[in-house]
């Protein structure tokens, strides 16, 4: 955690040839708040030779806007209210657990999503604002 000497924490594999551009995301979550954070990644070829990316800094701050999602367990639809006005619009995303996104809005004080057609499980809320982003874990029992 000094931004010079790396601990590994994801490996993804990528696509092998591929001239269409891809993305990754793996979310870090044994992070505590007001704690500096250093991110790089380390792109391998297939010949063993790798390049490292710029040396990213992370820091997670408390949230102000408190934010509420319930209920959890949730049966046919899951509200999101912020206790704090955001001052403009909060996007919403809901996620299976293989990082698919299955829901998307907008909101600016609160937010009902209807969970029709969705199977029993874990998904993850990501709530984003210029100044905020949020990722809560959901259940779905129906």
């Amino acid at each position: 955690m000094d931004g010079i000497n790396f601990t590994p924490i994801q490996f993804v594999v990528g696509a092998v040839y591929s001239t269409q551009r891809k993305d990754y995301q793996h979310i870090d979550d044994d992070v505590q708040p007001k704690t500096k954070y250093y991110y790089r990644l380390k792109q391998v070829d297939l010949d063993g030779n790798y390049l490292y990316s710029n040396v990213v800094e992370a820091t997670l701050t408390p949230n102000e806007n408190i934010i509420t999602v319930y209920p959890n367990p949730a049966k046919q639809t899951v509200n999101i209210v912020s206790e704090k006005p955001w001052g403009g619009k909060v996007h919403v995303k809901l996620y299976n657990l293989l990082g698919e996104l299955l829901i998307e809005d907008f909101f600016e004080n609160q937010v009902t999503l209807s969970l029709q057609g969705l199977a029993d499980g874990q998904y993850l809320v990501k709530i984003e604002s210029p100044n905020v982003h949020e990722a809560v874990k959901v259940t779905v029992m129906k």
